[in-house]
């Protein structure tokens, strides 16, 4: 885990200190004090989970996995086995591992191939099919 757990910690920490760092976080200017860096104050941590509970606390989390939540289900009530050919099935198999990393254990989902991987990954899916007759 490489520290990614006292990193955790921090954030609790920082988030519940008070009610309305709970709810809201500490903003996106806001400096966390992290064990990983020798106690030094930086601006991200290496999950985009624990980043949006940092800096949006519980509710803007929450918006996020709701968000992500509806993405999945709006995806499995559209995707078919028409719908996937082999090239969109490969395209969107291998945008996973990349897009799982940034979410859990490294910060990549500040850089930009991350957000052209999920662009690809939105784009393969069938719900974003221009429908012909």
């Amino acid at each position: 885990m490489n520290g990614k757990k006292d990193e955790w910690l921090d954030v609790v920490s920082t988030v519940f200190f008070s009610l309305q760092t709970t709810l809201f976080g500490i903003g996106w200017g806001g400096v966390l004090v992290n064990s990983i860096y020798s106690n030094e104050p930086t601006r991200f941590t290496h999950s985009i989970l624990s980043f949006y509970l940092l800096k949006t606390g519980v509710v803007g989390l929450g918006i996020l996995l709701t968000i992500m939540g509806l993405w999945f289900a709006r995806l499995q009530k559209t995707g078919n086995s028409k719908s996937f050919d082999i090239s969109r099935l490969i395209l969107l198999i291998s945008c996973i591992p990349p897009l799982l990393i940034g979410m859990l254990f490294e910060p990549t989902y500040k850089m930009l191939s991350y957000s052209v991987t999920l662009a690809l990954f939105t784009l393969a899916l069938p719900i974003f099919e221009k429908k012909t007759r």
